[in-house]
């Protein structure tokens, strides 16, 4: 459960309201005496205890009153103080409050003290957590009381970028770290590797042939094709007030068959590989067999034993959840509370478990994770952390590579290609950047596309905290429009394997989405989900950079999802 909410100041209105709320637990009432005794006389700045200054939170939805922040400026530092509604305790909200109070607090006040502080009692225990999660830590304790703390000026200090990012604006950052001569890489996977998963999925090409008739023009191989958009750098220089140079393609994940998306490369190749692992070890299979004896109800029965898990905000548990269950797994996907819910439904169609999480794409994987270590015949499926996964997306660039042969594309230092990926977690974005390195060396540059409010993969990789740190942590409330970007902590696989080779990560604006999906099914009737359309204000944005300025380049938007989208959705999103 979200909050779409805007902060009002104390009335005597609302401290009446907020008087007669009562707790069950170690808190039982709001103290609001102070607004009422002090303030006969309603002002534009009511105090509360210790001179606070009082705020309501309103629900803009159902203009229902959510909650109370209370802000002191004593010292230096700004304190908080603050109240959910009784009725709304236990339904997954206090977290987003607590970041939404602090990230107001900074804004309004414009604060730039080192943290914002609060005070707890040990035995408010729910209090306790949700400040945990959201990102404040134990600074003192004095009995039972707590000071917690969470940093955010030195942050901004040594990364003056991020105080444009904790307002969510769109920023454009510049690797600083990247370099384009090919080195040593902090994982170990090799061009080797992504010939042996490309030759794994051929192996496996005569059984999806058999039983997914959309793969059957390709023979059997998941891929997308690349289109010409030319005709779509007008639209794009009109919005961005640019002069985009070279040629315009676009990848068109959003139309890989089985899943509809980019997901459809790494989640249904793990998947293929597991079955193939199992089918090995038992001898029920060898490499030189045809697979389509995968297809086979002494597969299924053998495949039923075990079981497949998954996190995930749509996407990912879509592709994992079909081909899953089509082999015979028991499947569940666990799903966060950015998931839609067409996407819940259609899991559901194809036989998957559905659980879902009013908590956000982290959680619900550590959730799935735990739940699938119970079982010693249950496989998690870790976008966060997956090799498998990652060969998977990396094999687009060998295939990449073919469809450039065939269009007369040229890709070398004088016609360099430029890649923007729509990146959530970073494990697609991640892999297809690696296997272009791979395959094109210093010819291709990759830049990642994150909403403004999920800046994941920014603040890890501009911080070099990577996994270690989340949007949370800097009041960034981590809710967009672009479910599959909805991701608050980066992969802790990729964040550090980029370092040397993506050149930079931008952010966009939901309502940016929007209009530029609009844009391209009214022009071009190429129908996306609004997370596939954060690549494309890339070129035109990077086109601002005298060095990218090149008429021989090309600029290749990376298409991740929509085709999948029904009818009635697509057009709200209109």
């Amino acid at each position: 459960m979200s909050l779409n909410i805007e902060f009002k100041p104390m009335s005597i209105k609302y401290a009446k309201i907020l008087g007669n709320w009562q707790y069950d637990g170690y808190v039982k009432k709001i103290y609001v005496d102070p607004y009422l005794k002090n303030n006969e006389k309603e002002t534009d700045q009511m105090r509360g205890p210790g001179g606070c200054y009082g705020f309501v939170a309103i629900d803009l939805e159902k203009s229902q009153l959510v909650g109370l922040f209370e802000y002191y400026f004593n010292d230096d530092s700004m304190e908080i103080g603050l109240a959910l509604n009784p009725a709304l305790i236990g339904k997954g909200l206090a977290k987003n409050f607590v970041l939404k109070g602090v990230e107001f607090g900074v804004n309004y006040f414009d604060y730039a003290g080192d943290y914002v502080k609060l005070h707890v009692n040990t035995n408010n225990v729910p209090a306790v957590k949700a400040y945990r999660q959201a990102g404040f830590a134990l600074a003192s304790q004095d009995g039972d009381k707590l000071e917690m703390r969470k940093t955010v000026r030195k942050w901004q200090e040594e990364y003056p970028l991020l105080k444009d990012i904790i307002k969510t604006k769109e920023v454009f950052w510049f690797n600083p770290n990247y370099n384009d001569s090919k080195s040593e890489q902090p994982l170990d996977i090799s061009l080797t590797d992504i010939y042996e998963a490309e030759k794994r999925l051929k192996r496996f090409a005569p059984y999806i042939k058999k039983l997914f008739a959309e793969t059957r023009k390709k023979d059997g191989l998941i891929e997308s094709d690349l289109e010409n958009i030319n005709d779509f750098k007008d639209t794009l220089n009109n919005i961005f007030a640019s002069e985009i140079k070279g040629n315009l393609l676009i990848k068109r994940d959003d139309s890989l068959p089985i899943a509809g998306s980019i997901k459809a490369r790494g989640g249904i190749y793990e998947v293929l590989k597991h079955a193939e692992d199992l089918a090995l070890q038992a001898g029920l299979l060898s490499e030189k067999d045809n697979y389509t004896v995968f297809a086979s109800q002494r597969f299924k029965n053998f495949f039923s034993e075990y079981s497949l898990a998954v996190g995930s905000t749509g996407n990912l548990g879509l592709s994992i959840g079909i081909m899953g269950t089509t082999l015979g797994f028991k499947t569940t996907v666990h799903m966060s509370a950015d998931a839609k819910a067409w996407k819940k439904e259609l899991l559901r169609e194809k036989g998957a478990i559905v659980k879902e999480y009013s908590s956000d794409y982290s959680e619900a994987v550590k959730a799935g994770r735990k739940e699938s270590e119970k079982d010693a015949k249950s496989y998690f499926i870790d976008d966060e952390n997956s090799k498998n996964l990652f060969l998977g997306y990396a094999v687009a660039a060998l295939r990449l590579k073919e469809q450039f042969v065939e269009m007369n594309i040229i890709v070398d230092k004088n016609h360099p290609l430029y890649v923007y990926l729509p990146c959530g977690v970073g494990g697609g974005p991640g892999g297809i950047t690696f296997g272009l390195k791979m395959v094109f060396n210093e010819s291709v540059e990759c830049f990642f596309a994150e909403p403004t409010h999920s800046p994941a993969m920014l603040i890890g990789m501009l911080t070099g905290e990577h996994d270690k740190i989340s949007v949370q942590q800097f009041g960034i409330d981590n809710k967009t429009a672009a479910d599959g970007l909805a991701v608050g902590r980066p992969s802790k696989l990729v964040g550090k394997l980029m370092e040397p080779m993506l050149t930079g990560i931008y952010t966009v604006q939901d309502d940016i989405l929007f209009k530029l999906l609009e844009k391209l099914y009214k022009e071009k009737n190429i129908k996306l989900e609004p997370s596939a359309l954060a690549g494309f204000p890339g070129p035109a944005r990077l086109s601002k950079n005298k060095k990218y300025q090149n008429d021989q380049a090309t600029h290749l938007l990376w298409a991740t999802g929509g085709s999948m989208v029904p009818d009635k959705v697509f057009q709200s999103y209109l």
